[in-house]
């Protein structure tokens, strides 16, 4: 099980390009993977001219693996 894993926690999103991005829980699947859908929040426009982009069943991952989610690093 995933700890924390909860709607409206920030986390980190890593994308296709290996570049991570914040981002909030907006549907717990599944709590013992850490499956869920998220709203990712970009520093620039994406193609389409938004500035968030949703992407649904997001696996959990304690690295920053391409394409999951991770807890921030502590600053």
């Amino acid at each position: 099980m995933v700890e924390g894993c909860a709607v409206a926690r920030m986390v980190h999103y890593t994308n296709a390009e290996g570049e991570c991005a914040a981002a909030v829980i907006t549907k717990v699947w599944k709590k013992e993977t850490g499956t869920v859908n998220l709203t990712v929040f970009r520093d620039s426009h994406t193609a389409r001219g938004e500035m968030t982009e949703i992407k649904t069943s997001v696996e959990w991952s304690h690295l920053s693996k391409r394409g999951a989610w991770h807890w921030p690093e502590r600053a």
